[in-house]
């Protein structure tokens, strides 16, 4: 499997080097250039075409050759409208077709006057007997150019044997038209690329005209590569096929599996082609490559092993040249997982995957690529809004085979009213977005849709759904508790269990209806809490907080990154993050949209996303595992407890500190390893009796740690955690809890910051199991202490399961509370060349009090200088400058800061000259 791309799709030969314009023309198989009057044809219209007439296609319609506008030399074909559609077909027997071999078709086409009328073309194969290969037919996209010349292409599917011609239409189709089948095959609705002024009617085009140029038919190599796996002892057999269809239409591997790129390359021409196979990561390194001449000793169908650096996502590019020209390129991601965990079945129903909009043709993929993620919950759709009336009452009798696949694999599926048919919606008056509205209907003609949906699956599924997720429709309905009421009532005659899910945005405030529909117990209310990339992952528990919703009550959905605007690094740890900081809040579920893609617009393989491998890890890592507090590791570095029966971990990464990674030495536990958001498992380095753990932005789990030290760790500090930035005595309250299931004792000393002095500095200490010590502490610091965060740190020798020296660590704030000041310096030069030095104070006043201050600065070698900030007004914000020599300052160190006019109070901070 994989997308094609062909090299002349794009190339314009006129203006491509030699050698590459012998490789393309070699490979033309027929140019529909409509230069004819060479050829002795003065007819108006082109050998081997004929005007397609019938019931949309009237006689009056222009066709023919037009010498006036042409894409390249003279002439090209001209289609012009006068109501109704107009549209040649190519004779058959004209354009033969080799069974097993490929196809592209390029035409450059230009249009003028189009409003809602589309130029089109579209191509299929048929057999010797002119029997149309429906299944075959390919077409263009709508074409619209506005008068400019455009290039468009089609790739053909491989030949089927029975292939014997290739059939083309040039087409210039009223809207109307594309609903009628073109060769047995319907293409896309209108509707879904014209817009027309009054929605619901399609209008006609009376003057619209379309040209056609340069139609030419290119052979290419049959190119195929999918993925498949291969066992750990040892490759596939090299020139064998692969026979599992589905595995190769998954495109995600777990170990113990490894990944095999199963290649075919197939040209009828006779080229000497040579294959160049090339492996990229996530982040567009190139990771393998292999190169192999496809000839008679090399057959064009092998497989290839490469040895991946780590697990993660892959994309494989297969690029087929002759000489030195790429007559064709197919490529393919794919995502290789860790192993399934025991953890991973656990609390599997709190991670689910929205699939609501799953194609047709994708749903027979999904049990087994559910089977290879692992068991989390489905959300789908069982109603489509392309529903007919006849296929809704089908439905009343027959089951779903993807919903029925997936119970009997015990996966927990959700269902949702996503869309309603378009029929149902519009005998209800209502969007088929707004299933609410339908429900609200005292007419009720949804019921006897929905008792044959309930009565099959009511004993199985519990999970309702009514809206898409991500939708609103409860925020725009005053009437919404009334609704839920009736429908609730309707669904417990046959789910008396049902569990109602209410979709919602995060950007919209939440109603009192909702927020008591989500509250009553009896209801089994939930709210899918669709957040956007707008809300910063630190900020999801903020918003929380909010929304007057037991977080055990909602269902938090992310939107991911685009692709397109952020690099494959930064969406992972984007998405990581919000996992991760959602869990601490002990939601019902997290939720994602489905983490993959359709392989190409035909083709129903799976092509999944960078984040499916995140997604994956970060959910096994989290499942089972519940917050119990956080270790301060230091300035701009978390790091969150997670524990379990089965085994606790910390997650930890670099939030804000200074250096893009941070290592740090702790002791851990005996022998903890780390586990990336790919699944990577790697041993921790030591340094003496300590591991060394570097973190970067991107989250890391570790494993095997001791959680009763890490909760010790965390269970050391201070209160209260702000210390006024005063010189005085501070009296402040060290707590150090015993997370044992035993009294510990121990020795603990207080150690800094330095020429930070403590009374007492050193305690003895006893603590009974789960209790918490108390030592008061009367600390005082210099006075040229700068505010800031600092870490008051201790040395403890515990005596608990066993002896233990550690090193710990808590953050304590200097400053003043209602004093908010910043400061920066900034180098610029005066008119007479003297490079200065500028340094700027903002002072804001949050007291509900007027202040007084002086401003200095504190250059060494120079004069003081101060400037009085007096009085300054409750709310009120004033900037202070000082301006010094640069030069002499070049390297060094500025104190700055505010002192009170009437009181002890100083607020230094400390700044360097650049």
């Amino acid at each position: 499997m994989g997308v094609i791309v062909a090299c002349c799709a794009v190339l314009n030969i006129d203006q491509a080097g030699a050698a590459v314009h012998d490789a393309v023309l070699q490979r033309v198989v027929r140019q529909f250039d409509f230069e004819e009057r060479k050829l002795g044809n003065f007819e108006p219209m082109p050998m081997h075409w004929f005007r397609v007439q019938g019931a949309g296609y009237p006689k009056y319609t222009e066709i023919g050759f037009d010498r006036t506008v042409s894409a390249s030399a003279d002439t090209s074909l001209k289609l012009q409208l006068n109501g109704g559609s107009a549209a040649v077909v190519l004779e058959a027997g004209t354009l033969p077709a080799i069974p097993q071999a490929n196809y592209l078709i390029t035409a450059k086409v230009r249009t003028d006057k189009l409003r809602t009328s589309r130029a089109r073309i579209t191509a299929v194969f048929i057999n010797q007997h002119s029997k149309v290969l429906a299944a075959t037919q390919r077409a263009t996209a709508p074409i619209r150019t506005d008068g400019q010349w455009s290039q468009v292409s089609i790739q053909l599917p491989d030949a089927p044997d029975q292939a014997a011609w290739i059939i083309l239409r040039l087409e210039l189709l009223q809207a109307d038209q594309f609903e009628v089948p073109a060769f047995g095959l319907a293409s896309p609705r209108a509707a879904d690329h014209i817009e027309s002024s009054q929605p619901g009617v399609l209008e006609q085009d009376i003057h619209a005209v379309a040209w056609f140029d340069d139609v030419t038919i290119f052979q290419l190599p049959l190119i195929n590569l999918h993925v498949d796996t291969a066992s750990e002892s040892g490759p596939t057999t090299k020139n064998a096929p692969a026979t599992d269809s589905i595995g190769e239409d998954l495109n995600v591997i777990r170990l113990p599996d490894r990944p095999a790129l199963h290649a075919h390359v197939h040209d009828v021409t006779g080229s000497v082609l040579t294959a160049r196979l090339s492996l990229y990561d996530a982040d567009g390194r190139q990771v393998g490559q292999q190169v192999r001449p496809l000839d008679d000793r090399h057959p064009g169908r092998w497989v290839w092993q490469p040895d991946l650096p780590a697990l993660g996502h892959y994309r494989a590019v297969l690029h087929v040249m002759y000489e030195q020209t790429v007559v064709a390129i197919t490529e393919i991601p794919f995502t290789w997982l860790p192993p399934a965990t025991v953890r991973s079945y656990s609390e599997s129903d709190r991670f689910v995957i929205a699939a609501e909009h799953l194609p047709l043709d994708q749903r027979p993929l999904v049990p087994a690529l559910m089977r290879r993620i692992g068991p989390q919950r489905v959300l789908l759709s069982l109603w489509r809004a392309d529903m007919t009336h006849a296929q809704l009452m089908r439905a009343i009798d027959e089951p779903d085979p993807l919903v029925t696949q997936l119970l009997k694999q015990d996966q927990h599926v959700m269902l949702s009213f996503a869309e309603l048919p378009r029929e149902l919606a519009m005998s209800s008056q209502t969007d088929i977005d707004r299933p609410l509205k339908m429900f609200a209907d005292p007419a009720a003609e949804w019921k006897p849709y929905v008792q044959a949906v309930l009565a099959r699956y009511g004993h199985q599924i519990i999970d309702w759904q009514f809206g898409p997720t991500g939708g609103a429709e409860g925020f725009t309905r005053a009437d919404l508790g009334a609704v839920y009421q009736r429908v609730a009532d309707h669904f417990k005659r046959f789910v008396p269990s049902a569990s109602f899910i209410l979709p919602w945005r995060a950007t919209f405030e939440m109603t009192d209806d909702a927020t008591s529909l989500a509250a009553d117990s009896s209801d089994a209310g939930q709210i899918m809490m669709h957040l956007p990339v707008s809300i910063r992952p630190d900020h999801i528990e903020d918003y929380a907080k909010a929304w007057s919703v037991p977080p055990s009550r909602m269902i938090y959905h992310f939107a991911t990154l685009d692709p397109d605007e952020f690099s494959a690094r930064d969406r992972a740890t984007d998405l990581a993050l919000r996992m991760i900081h959602t869990w601490k809040l002990q939601p019902a579920a997290l939720a994602i949209d489905q983490p993959w893609s359709r392989l190409a617009p035909r083709d129903p393989a799976i092509a999944p996303d960078a984040l499916l491998g995140v997604w994956t890890t970060v959910a096994e890592q989290l499942a089972g595992r519940r917050y119990v507090g956080e270790m301060d590791l230091g300035e701009g570095i978390r790091c969150i407890l997670l524990d379990s029966a089965a085994g606790g971990a910390i997650v930890a990464w670099n939030q804000s500190s200074p250096n893009a990674s941070a290592d740090l030495d702790l002791y851990l536990g005996s022998d903890p390893s780390a586990v990336d958001i790919h699944g990577n498992r790697f041993p921790l380095s030591r340094h003496g009796d300590k591991q060394r753990l570097r973190l970067t932005q991107q989250p890391v789990f570790i494993e095997g740690v001791d959680m009763r030290l890490a909760r010790f760790r965390a269970g050391f500090r201070i209160e209260p955690d702000l210390t006024e930035s005063v010189h005085t005595i501070h009296e402040h309250v060290v707590h150090v809890e015993n997370p044992w299931p035993s009294t510990i004792t121990g020795h603990l000393r207080l150690t800094g910051p330095e020429r930070w002095d403590f009374i007492p500095r050193s305690v003895d200490f006893s603590i009974p199991a789960g209790q918490t010590y108390k030592v008061p502490v009367d600390l005082t610091f210099p006075l040229y202490e700068t505010a800031g965060e600092k870490l008051i740190t201790a040395r403890v020798d515990l005596d608990a399961d066993q002896r233990h020296t550690l090193d710990l660590a808590t953050p304590i704030k200097v400053g003043l509370p209602d004093i908010d000041l910043k400061s920066s310096i900034t180098l610029k030069t005066a008119p007479d060349g003297t490079r200065l030095a500028m340094i700027t104070l903002v002072i804001t006043n949050l007291s509900d009090r007027d202040e007084s201050f002086y401003a200095f600065a504190l250059p060494p070698g120079m004069p003081r200088q101060q400037r009085i900030v007096s009085p300054l007004k409750s709310g009120q914000t004033l900037v202070k400058h000082f301006t010094f020599p640069a030069d002499q300052l070049t390297g060094r160190s500025i104190r700055v800061g505010l002192r009170q006019t009437d009181g002890p109070a100083v607020l230094n901070h400390v700044l360097e000259v650049p």
